[in-house]
């Protein structure tokens, strides 16, 4: 149970790194696509906006970076429940095991 919480854990935060990667992306492509012409470059709202995106970007960056961090430690607990997970199961199949070889004795 506790593995099934932490990879729910795990999978909302690489769905929040798609989404970050797709943003930037996409903020990416409207700044190579951008072209310096026509009346927003004479307003100077294209600097305005190159301005802008180049923030946003850094923005972009910045929580990239804490949700990398925040899956590093995500990871450490995936890796501790699934460590616990199979203690359990091996304990288990180990009882069992015991369990049958008693009952089979018991019934000879």
């Amino acid at each position: 149970m506790a593995l099934s919480v932490e990879q729910t854990k795990m999978n909302a935060i690489d769905q929040r790194m798609i989404r970050l990667n797709s943003l930037l992306q996409s903020l990416d492509s409207d700044f190579r696509n951008s072209v310096a012409s026509g009346p927003a470059s004479v307003a100077g709202a294209d600097q305005r906006w190159r301005q802008w995106a180049y923030d946003r970007r850094m923005v972009l960056n910045t929580e990239i970076a804490q949700v990398r961090a925040l899956k590093a430690a995500q990871l450490s607990a995936v890796r501790t429940a699934f460590g616990r997970n199979e203690a359990t199961r091996q304990l288990m199949i180990k009882t069992t095991t015991a369990l049958k070889t008693k009952i089979a004795r018991m019934s000879d």
